[in-house]
């Protein structure tokens, strides 16, 4: 019981110290499984543009709103583009991993955004650690409050091992 709270307390805290309700989370989670599988960036873009304005200082949301920014390079034509956008706004997720790198969420969002950039821009230094962190908080049972997103990172570890 004991080790039960103590879990409890240090997966939860974070995210009330950072001042996002549980349902915001679970919101901005939601958009970035629906931008994952396939959905336009451009209305996570706005909904975290939006977020950001309430939590101008909590990372967990610059976090969000930098990987929406950063999946819709996918969606941009122009390979010049592309490439300004994932250099504007790649340091503006990893500041926020700086910020809490033991947050799970962060550690798959940019597991996530590792995973489908092109090797020639060399962001892939973190994914053993991204995913070792990622699954340790997948069992110890960190988004068992929200089965839609745990399924989805069991199914993403599904996508990694199978190759793409």
């Amino acid at each position: 019981m004991t080790r039960a709270l103590a879990w409890i307390i240090f997966l939860g805290a974070p995210t009330l110290l950072l001042g996002q309700t549980p349902t915001e989370l679970a919101a901005w989670r939601d958009l970035y499984r629906q931008t994952s599988e396939g959905g336009p960036a451009d209305s996570a873009i706005v909904r975290m543009a939006e977020a950001r304005k309430s939590h101008p200082d909590n990372s967990i949301c610059l976090a969000f709103h930098a990987t929406a920014q950063l999946q819709k390079v996918q969606e941009l034509w122009n390979p010049l583009d592309k490439l300004t956008t994932f250099q504007a706004w790649r340091p503006v997720l990893d500041s926020a991993l700086e910020a809490l790198p033991n947050h799970p969420d962060l550690a798959l969002l940019r597991l996530g955004v590792q995973s489908h950039t092109p090797s020639f821009l060399d962001y892939a230094q973190a994914m053993d650690a991204d995913a070792k962190h990622v699954r340790d908080a997948l069992e110890a049972g960190h988004w068992k409050d929200d089965p839609a997103h745990t399924a989805f990172v069991q199914d993403f570890f599904t996508y990694l091992e199978t190759g793409k």
